[in-house]
């Protein structure tokens, strides 16, 4: 995983709400919308300090 970014996509994806946040990681991306967005990124970010993060 290499970043993380806001996005109001309206694609198809797993996630329901539009508030999303795309993952990167290799060659591939996916949308998601954790209920808790800033802590599911503390943790991502205290696993690997190297995810570049945009807001």
């Amino acid at each position: 995983m290499h970043s993380i970014q806001p996005s109001h996509q309206i694609i198809s994806s797993p996630a329901l709400s539009l508030e999303r946040l795309e993952i990167r990681y290799n060659t591939q991306n996916i949308l998601i919308s954790p209920e808790q967005k800033n802590k599911f990124i503390q943790e991502l970010v205290r696993i690997n300090p190297h995810i570049h993060i945009s807001q």
